[in-house]
């Protein structure tokens, strides 16, 4: 799972997410960024999941848009194989 911020980030390592696809998810309108040199690695289902409130029964929101989805893949791949990614124990 990536991370999501609506911090504007330090690192140039991160993906704008569109206004339109924040829209489908059903997120703020805040600009947001996901920080692709970094995963957070969660234990499924655990708490930092809560049921979506467009879909009460699930915990997605909805689905990247394929191209965002590609992008945002591809980048960190690049990354990890450079050595300049990491995954990050989340334990909250």
């Amino acid at each position: 799972m990536v991370p999501i911020t609506s911090a504007p980030p330090v690192n140039p390592v991160v993906a704008v997410i569109p206004h339109r696809v924040k829209q489908r998810l059903h997120l703020d309108n805040n600009r947001s960024w996901v920080i692709v040199n970094e995963v957070n690695r969660l234990i499924w289902p655990g708490v930092d999941l809560s049921p979506a409130s467009v879909t009460p029964r699930s915990v997605a929101y909805s689905m990247l848009l394929p191209v965002l989805f590609h992008q945002i893949w591809d980048r960190f791949v690049e990354l990890v194989r450079a050595g300049a990614a990491a995954a990050v124990p989340h334990t909250e």
